[in-house]
């Protein structure tokens, strides 16, 4: 064995292992026999004699290269003789992976006895969500960046979005293309992918001004005189917390940015209380619904709202799922509204998980609310962290996605906010 163990580097035409093998050695004699023939025959007359000792000549010789022998194996042998050895060489540079040739061995065709990789360069593959494919296109530039070089990444482009979907983690396989000259990007492990789609410029709003109802998207439209109109719009996929607009909305209109559920729940009260119009059939004036001073555009808060009462009893802060125990946390402790931090303690066993992937879906059971998704990175010791903003006091539900292995594991907790 030449290349005696695993992990060893080897240049293209390094000999890998030497082998003996009786067929090897009678199809060396048999090249030589038919040489000394067609030599023996090259003076007759007879044409089908000449071709058909050339054509045995021909047959022989690549019986040989099937055994992998080089050119220079078998200009070595005319001149030599047959030998009862030969050596077999890598066919390219690289590591080698995985060996199963041991010294002595028998070893037959269907065996496989090395595996060489050449790592110079290497795939990533990231799972991107699926409302993110869209934005994703062959030959876009990425960048990873992994735990164990801090401050370093790693360029490389996008060369192939797979065509189906993860039905469990609602996610598309991505395969990118690095160069790998130092060796750093090893096979196995985990890092941060950033993918940079193409700059669009387009009129957007902010996400906390969307009101989703699942049958259609709303956004409120300050009309002045404290007159405010539910407009229903078209929009592209979120980018950071923004929703490009494709149709509803002009440049320089004025949309309510905070509380937007609050606006629909009460318009829906007091059309019921038959005091104003059904909703989208026309303005609502906010001035009978009685909730307060609004600022529109980068309105903070509805303060009229802080004296409700919204406080929960908090619910578990530690689940076991799937052999996993998950136990969440939150910086302030009680968290308060506004900008929080999560952190999310994952073990197995007592020990810590470090190699997963989490996100944390935080929302509150209100009609029209939607889910804010967080990715949450890891710290140290199994503990992942996330920034979270809590729009208002109350009870808000907190669903923490683990994955591992392509297996997700999920638990639901709920934090109790105060001021």
């Amino acid at each position: 064995l030449h290349a005696d163990y695993t992990g060893k580097f080897v240049k293209k035409g390094a000999p890998l292992f030497t082998l003996y093998s009786p067929d090897l050695v009678a199809t060396q004699e048999e090249y030589l026999l038919a040489k000394e023939t067609r030599e023996r025959v090259t003076a007759s007359d007879v044409a089908h004699i000449r071709s058909g000792a050339e054509a045995q000549v021909e047959s022989a010789r690549n019986r040989l290269l099937l055994w992998n022998l080089t050119e220079e194996q078998i200009a070595a042998l005319e001149e030599q003789g047959p030998r009862r050895e030969i050596t077999i060489y890598s066919p390219l540079g690289g590591v080698v992976t995985k060996k199963a040739a041991l010294q002595g061995m028998y070893v037959t065709p269907d065996m496989n006895l090395y595996e060489v990789a050449d790592l110079s360069t290497v795939w990533v593959h990231a799972d991107i969500y699926e409302s993110e494919v869209s934005m994703v296109e062959v030959g876009q530039p990425a960048g990873v960046t992994l735990a164990v070089y801090p401050g370093e990444v790693f360029q490389g482009d996008v060369v192939y979005v797979y065509p189906y979907l993860n039905e469990e983690t609602r996610t598309v396989k991505v395969r990118m293309e690095f160069a790998n000259p130092a060796g750093k990007l090893k096979p196995g492990m985990y890092g941060d992918v950033e993918i940079r789609a193409a700059p669009e410029t387009a009129l957007a709003v902010p996400q906390d001004a969307v009101l989703n109802s699942g049958v259609r998207t709303l956004v409120f439209v300050d009309q002045g005189g404290g007159m405010y109109e539910p407009r229903e719009v078209s929009l592209g996929s979120k980018v950071d917390r923004l929703y490009p607009v494709r149709s509803g909305l002009k440049a320089g209109e004025k949309v309510v940015t905070s509380g937007t559920f609050l606006i629909d729940s009460e318009s829906k009260l007091m059309a019921a209380a038959s005091m104003m119009g059904m909703l989208g059939m026309g303005g609502i004036r906010m001035e009978q619904a009685q909730m307060g001073e609004m600022e529109m555009g980068g309105m903070e808060g509805m303060e009229g709202m802080e004296g409700m009462k919204m406080d929960q009893p908090a619910g578990p802060r530690e689940q076991t799922v799937d052999g996993l125990t998950l136990t969440m946390a939150a910086d302030p402790e009680p968290p308060k509204k506004g900008a929080n931090r999560l952190r999310l303690t994952i073990r197995s066993q007592g020990a810590p998980v470090t190699d997963a992937k989490v996100t944390l879906g935080y929302t509150m059971a209100m009609p029209g609310m939607e889910i804010e998704t967080v990715e949450a990175k890891q710290t140290k010791n199994g503990v992942y962290e996330a920034d979270a903003d809590f729009a208002m006091r109350g009870a808000w539900d907190v669903e923490a996605t683990v994955l591992r292995s392509g297996r997700p594991v999920k638990a639901k907790f709920t934090l109790s906010v105060g001021k």
